[in-house]
Protein backbone atom coordinates (compact mmCIF):
# COMPACT_ATOMS: atom_id res chain seq x y z
CA UNK A 1 0.00 0.00 0.00
CA UNK A 2 1.75 3.26 -1.22
CA UNK A 3 1.36 6.11 1.60
CA UNK A 4 0.34 9.97 0.62
CA UNK A 5 3.46 11.78 0.08
CA UNK A 6 4.29 15.03 1.96
CA UNK A 7 2.95 17.07 -0.59
CA UNK A 8 -0.30 14.74 -0.53
CA UNK A 9 -0.38 14.45 3.26
CA UNK A 10 -0.01 18.56 4.06
CA UNK A 11 -2.71 19.27 1.57
CA UNK A 12 -5.44 16.94 3.27
CA UNK A 13 -4.13 17.91 7.02
CA UNK A 14 -4.57 21.56 5.62
CA UNK A 15 -7.48 21.07 4.37
CA UNK A 16 -8.71 20.34 7.70
CA UNK A 17 -6.73 22.79 9.69
CA UNK A 18 -8.68 25.96 7.30
CA UNK A 19 -11.99 24.56 8.16
CA UNK A 20 -11.05 24.88 12.06
CA UNK A 21 -9.19 28.03 12.09
CA UNK A 22 -5.77 26.09 13.04
CA UNK A 23 -2.68 27.39 12.07
CA UNK A 24 -0.18 24.80 11.44
CA UNK A 25 3.44 24.66 11.81
CA UNK A 26 5.86 22.14 10.24
CA UNK A 27 6.16 20.37 13.49
CA UNK A 28 2.77 19.73 13.85
CA UNK A 29 2.84 18.62 9.95
CA UNK A 30 5.83 15.78 10.68
CA UNK A 31 4.30 14.33 14.17
CA UNK A 32 0.71 13.77 12.27
CA UNK A 33 2.59 12.65 9.33
CA UNK A 34 4.83 9.71 11.07
CA UNK A 35 1.45 8.69 13.13
CA UNK A 36 -1.35 8.79 10.14
CA UNK A 37 0.34 8.56 6.65
CA UNK A 38 1.63 4.68 6.90
CA UNK A 39 -2.32 4.06 7.56
CA UNK A 40 -3.81 5.34 4.72
CA UNK A 41 -3.30 5.41 0.76
CA UNK A 42 -2.84 9.14 -1.00
CA UNK A 43 -6.59 8.39 -2.44
CA UNK A 44 -8.69 7.38 0.62
CA UNK A 45 -6.38 10.48 2.73
CA UNK A 46 -7.48 12.59 0.29
CA UNK A 47 -11.55 11.54 0.15
CA UNK A 48 -10.92 11.15 4.27
CA UNK A 49 -9.91 14.86 4.44
CA UNK A 50 -12.32 16.41 1.87
CA UNK A 51 -15.74 14.25 3.55
CA UNK A 52 -14.85 15.23 6.81
CA UNK A 53 -14.17 18.87 6.02
CA UNK A 54 -17.62 18.63 3.80
CA UNK A 55 -19.81 17.15 6.79
CA UNK A 56 -18.68 19.35 9.10
CA UNK A 57 -17.23 16.52 11.27
CA UNK A 58 -14.54 18.79 13.05
CA UNK A 59 -15.22 21.60 15.23
CA UNK A 60 -11.92 21.77 16.62
CA UNK A 61 -8.54 20.46 15.12
CA UNK A 62 -8.72 16.59 15.68
CA UNK A 63 -5.71 14.85 17.54
CA UNK A 64 -4.21 12.22 16.01
CA UNK A 65 -5.99 9.65 17.71
CA UNK A 66 -9.29 11.12 16.51
CA UNK A 67 -8.23 10.90 13.38
CA UNK A 68 -7.18 7.60 13.65
CA UNK A 69 -10.72 6.95 14.66
CA UNK A 70 -12.21 8.51 11.64
CA UNK A 71 -9.52 6.97 9.53
CA UNK A 72 -10.81 3.66 10.91
CA UNK A 73 -14.61 4.34 10.51
CA UNK A 74 -13.73 5.58 6.89
CA UNK A 75 -12.34 1.97 5.93
CA UNK A 76 -15.30 0.08 7.22
CA UNK A 77 -14.76 -3.33 7.70
CA UNK A 78 -16.22 -6.62 6.72
CA UNK A 79 -14.25 -6.70 3.31
CA UNK A 80 -14.93 -10.02 3.04
CA UNK A 81 -18.68 -10.28 2.99
CA UNK A 82 -18.28 -7.18 0.52
CA UNK A 83 -15.67 -9.38 -1.68
CA UNK A 84 -18.62 -12.57 -1.53
CA UNK A 85 -21.27 -9.37 -2.61
CA UNK A 86 -19.04 -8.32 -5.37
CA UNK A 87 -18.45 -12.06 -7.03
CA UNK A 88 -22.26 -12.06 -6.91
CA UNK A 89 -22.34 -8.66 -8.58
CA UNK A 90 -20.34 -9.58 -11.37
CA UNK A 91 -22.20 -13.13 -11.97
CA UNK A 92 -25.08 -11.32 -12.18
CA UNK A 93 -23.83 -8.46 -14.87
CA UNK A 94 -22.48 -11.43 -16.60
CA UNK A 95 -26.07 -12.87 -17.25
CA UNK A 96 -27.46 -9.00 -17.64
CA UNK A 97 -26.47 -9.01 -21.29
CA UNK A 98 -29.22 -9.00 -23.97
CA UNK A 99 -28.85 -11.54 -26.79
CA UNK A 100 -29.54 -10.88 -30.36
CA UNK A 101 -29.11 -13.86 -33.02
CA UNK A 102 -27.48 -10.57 -35.16
CA UNK A 103 -25.41 -8.95 -32.27
CA UNK A 104 -24.89 -11.94 -30.38
CA UNK A 105 -24.96 -10.82 -26.43
CA UNK A 106 -24.49 -7.14 -25.62
CA UNK A 107 -24.35 -5.11 -22.27
CA UNK A 108 -25.25 -1.46 -21.64
CA UNK A 109 -24.88 0.61 -18.79
CA UNK A 110 -28.35 1.46 -19.19
CA UNK A 111 -29.39 -2.76 -18.03
CA UNK A 112 -26.72 -3.04 -16.12
CA UNK A 113 -27.82 -0.14 -13.71
CA UNK A 114 -31.57 -0.77 -14.10
CA UNK A 115 -31.13 -4.83 -13.02
CA UNK A 116 -28.59 -4.06 -10.58
CA UNK A 117 -27.90 -0.95 -9.46
CA UNK A 118 -25.89 2.38 -9.48
CA UNK A 119 -22.81 0.96 -7.68
CA UNK A 120 -22.96 -2.32 -10.17
CA UNK A 121 -23.13 -0.17 -13.42
CA UNK A 122 -20.20 2.13 -12.17
CA UNK A 123 -18.25 -0.79 -11.39
CA UNK A 124 -19.10 -2.44 -15.24
CA UNK A 125 -17.84 0.81 -16.67
CA UNK A 126 -14.45 0.51 -14.66
CA UNK A 127 -14.03 -3.11 -15.53
CA UNK A 128 -14.39 -2.07 -19.65
CA UNK A 129 -17.97 -1.97 -19.92
CA UNK A 130 -20.08 -3.49 -22.79
CA UNK A 131 -16.99 -4.08 -25.00
CA UNK A 132 -14.66 -5.67 -22.45
CA UNK A 133 -18.02 -8.15 -21.70
CA UNK A 134 -18.21 -9.29 -24.84
CA UNK A 135 -15.03 -9.64 -25.77
CA UNK A 136 -12.32 -8.89 -22.59
CA UNK A 137 -10.96 -11.62 -20.78
CA UNK A 138 -12.58 -12.80 -17.75
CA UNK A 139 -9.69 -12.77 -14.94
CA UNK A 140 -8.91 -9.25 -15.85
CA UNK A 141 -12.02 -8.37 -16.13
CA UNK A 142 -13.59 -9.52 -13.36
CA UNK A 143 -10.62 -8.44 -10.61
CA UNK A 144 -11.35 -4.74 -12.22
CA UNK A 145 -15.28 -5.36 -11.50
CA UNK A 146 -14.49 -6.43 -7.93
CA UNK A 147 -12.09 -3.55 -7.06
CA UNK A 148 -14.36 -1.12 -8.87
CA UNK A 149 -17.50 -2.40 -6.90
CA UNK A 150 -15.65 -2.49 -3.52
CA UNK A 151 -14.13 0.56 -3.78
CA UNK A 152 -17.89 2.44 -4.84
CA UNK A 153 -19.26 0.49 -2.24
CA UNK A 154 -16.43 1.37 0.59
CA UNK A 155 -16.69 4.94 -0.31
CA UNK A 156 -20.30 5.51 -0.51
CA UNK A 157 -20.55 3.60 3.00
CA UNK A 158 -17.69 6.15 4.40
CA UNK A 159 -19.61 9.03 3.31
CA UNK A 160 -23.00 7.64 4.61
CA UNK A 161 -21.20 7.38 8.24
CA UNK A 162 -19.33 10.35 8.21
CA UNK A 163 -22.39 12.87 7.14
CA UNK A 164 -24.59 10.94 9.48
CA UNK A 165 -22.25 11.48 12.66
CA UNK A 166 -23.18 15.17 12.98
CA UNK A 167 -25.15 17.97 11.53
CA UNK A 168 -23.49 19.74 8.66
CA UNK A 169 -21.61 23.14 9.48
CA UNK A 170 -21.29 25.72 6.99
CA UNK A 171 -17.75 26.33 6.57
CA UNK A 172 -16.40 29.72 7.61
CA UNK A 173 -15.28 32.04 4.84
Amino acid sequence: MSKPNVEQFTAGLTRIAIATSKDLDSATLEVYRDALAHQTTPEEWDRLCRVSVQSGRWSWFPKVKEILDALSEFQGSGRGELLKTADAAYEAVKNAGSYSPETGTTWTYRAVRDALGEVAALAFLDAGGGPSFGYGHDDQRRRLFVAAFMRETEDRAREQRLFSSGERKELKP
